[in-house]
């Protein structure tokens, strides 16, 4: 079962690594924690295959059956 955390709370971090082959990489937080992301956590809007590290974006949490994980990301600020 997914419960959202921080309800109505935007977080934000930077995209640390990212394997666009299998669709998948790690956002770290502010308090140097590393969370898991998928990319159809995503929104439509934003997604681009280019996905790099650096990249600046806001994230809801989940806490799933297998740890946190970053959802409704939405980039501030894309690296070069």
């Amino acid at each position: 079962m997914k419960k959202k955390i921080k309800e109505g709370i935007m977080n934000s971090g930077k995209v640390i690594w990212y394997n666009e082959l299998e669709g998948y990489g790690f956002i770290e937080q502010h308090d140097g924690k590393q969370i898991y992301f998928h990319y159809t956590a995503i929104s439509k809007e934003e997604f681009t295959k280019n996905i790099k590290a650096g990249s600046k974006v806001y994230y809801d949490i989940l806490d799933t059956s297998r740890g946190l994980e970053a959802t409704n990301i939405k980039f501030i600020e894309r690296a070069a």
